[in-house]
């Protein structure tokens, strides 16, 4: 055998590790200003590295008292990255002559008719002002895991001339997943960042019942309806609300506790992204005023949290995908945990994918 037909051999035997390729999804789900509910122009800049990839331009308005808010982004910017590396997110914004228009246009005067001219107008405008920006730094991989929807408070610029009536907020959703072509080894120490392992989250077996009988008994009472109460967030502080809940195949329907079933949904969970069901631990039932005995924690895949309406997360904190929520009695939550448990080890239900996500009002 030749030392050329050697080589070929060797090269073919050879596996090639390559490295694998980061990309991250970023998405600025809200803008909110904290300071007036005033329409304001904005322009959003995100950088990467201090280079600028998407600028986007809108109006924030009015959607509660002293708060105005827009949602400038519905698909992800996604880009490759490498460590370490910088983004940057600067909010330009200036407040909109609402009311000079509304006083003329209640006086016939507005829309203002154009003067003819010979020679096409051109009319420059300034620049909008940046009414705040911050500075996300990722120096290794470990940084990633601290993200997921998180809410920034942005930092105003030195100057002074920045107006008082303009305090903005960004809500913004980053994720990072290692991208490998099919026929390349993994390196022993890569890792996926927005996905968490359902093995850290053991179900309470107390409540796992192997008795089909049983099990059917449960399944039963929750399709049939029963109450529960959601630890919720919204602009404000979190509260707990009362649902009457159904489950149905691949979902929980919410409704009016009031009104039961005779009116409309007011939202759907789908469990899909559902990795496991358990009771709240001790520290959880600290934190959030929930019993053991009555409380269930879902801990949901955090990367299908979607903003339906403004809610309200504090600087620091990040998103778990937790999940708090009680029943009217013992009795009746061993039902729902039965339930929700018997459907995540279901090998029917692990599979199944959707485009469906869960409202972020509703995970922490």
């Amino acid at each position: 055998m030749s030392n050329a037909d050697k080589k070929s051999i060797i090269n073919v035997n050879k596996k090639t590790f390559v490295k694998p390729k980061r990309i991250m999804y970023c998405r600025v789900m809200q803008i909110i200003n904290l300071a007036s509910t005033r329409d304001c122009d904005y322009e959003l800049h995100i950088q990467l590295n201090n280079v600028t990839l998407e600028t986007k331009r809108g109006v924030l308005r009015k959607v509660e008292r002293n708060v105005s808010a827009d949602r400038p982004q519905e698909e992800a910017l996604v880009f490759e990255v490498e460590e370490p590396f910088s983004l940057n997110f600067i909010v330009a914004a200036r407040h909109t002559n609402t009311v000079i228009r509304e006083g003329l246009a209640k006086i016939g005067i507005w829309p203002i008719q154009p003067i003819p001219q010979k020679q096409p107008l051109i009319i420059e405008q300034d620049p909008l002002p940046v009414a705040g920006f911050t500075c996300l730094n990722f120096e290794n991989k470990l940084d990633i895991l601290d993200q997921g929807v998180s809410r920034f408070r942005l930092t105003k610029p030195i100057d002074k001339s920045c107006n008082r009536w303009l305090n903005i907020e960004l809500l913004i959703d980053i994720k990072v997943e290692e991208v490998l072509p099919a026929v390349v080894h993994r390196f022993p120490w890569s890792y996926t960042t927005n996905q968490y392992s359902a093995a850290s989250y053991q179900s309470s077996e107390e409540d796992i019942v192997s008795d089909p009988r049983e099990l059917a008994i449960s399944q039963n009472h929750c399709a049939n309806g029963d109450f529960l109460t959601l630890y919720t967030r919204g602009m404000a502080h979190p509260t707990w609300k009362r649902y009457w809940v159904t489950m149905e195949e691949n979902q929980l329907i919410l409704h009016d506790f009031t009104y039961k079933e005779t009116k409309e949904p007011i939202s759907i969970i789908p469990l899909i992204p559902l990795q496991a069901v358990s009771k709240p631990s001790v520290e959880d039932c600290e934190n959030v005023g929930i019993a053991r005995k009555t409380g269930i924690l879902l801990q949901f895949d955090r990367s299908a949290a979607v903003l339906t309406e403004p809610v309200r997360l504090e600087t620091d904190e990040g998103l778990d995908g937790k999940a708090y929520l009680f029943g009217d009695s013992e009795k009746n939550t061993i039902h729902w945990r039965r339930a929700l448990s018997a459907y995540i080890t279901d090998d029917a239900n692990k599979n199944k994918t959707t485009k469906e996500g869960i409202d972020l009002r509703f995970l922490w």
